[in-house]
């Protein structure tokens, strides 16, 4: 794995992804615990990340649709559905990855 792209609009309160390897290894692939709408960017590892076969990516969000939130586009809140406006919400992971060559874990950028 190259890089990761989290995103999420202005309900988004947190983001976390990581992957299970099949013998149940945890890899931390992204968090962001007080998510802003200008983070959602590209976000480059150190070093490749090596992600075993039959492994399995999760992604958990939490989202903070109430007229406490001063990023909320509505006040006062309503309901918002799923669409691409920024007055919309979703749930992203953009993952960028190649096929994996021996060593690869151990490249810098």
């Amino acid at each position: 794995m190259i890089s990761v792209l989290p995103h999420m609009h202005f309900i988004g309160k947190y983001f976390k992804a990581f992957a299970i390897t099949p013998d149940q290894q945890e890899i931390p692939l992204i968090k962001i615990n007080d998510w802003d709408f200008n983070w959602q960017t590209t976000y480059q590892f150190k070093n490749l990340i090596k992600i075993p076969a039959g492994s399995r990516i999760i992604v958990e969000a939490k989202y903070d649709n109430s007229s406490e939130n001063p990023m909320n586009p509505f006040q006062p809140a309503r309901d918002i559905g799923y669409g691409w406006n920024s007055t919309d919400e979703m749930c992203n992971l953009v993952i960028y990855y190649l096929d994996y060559k021996e060593g690869d874990e151990n490249v810098e950028y």
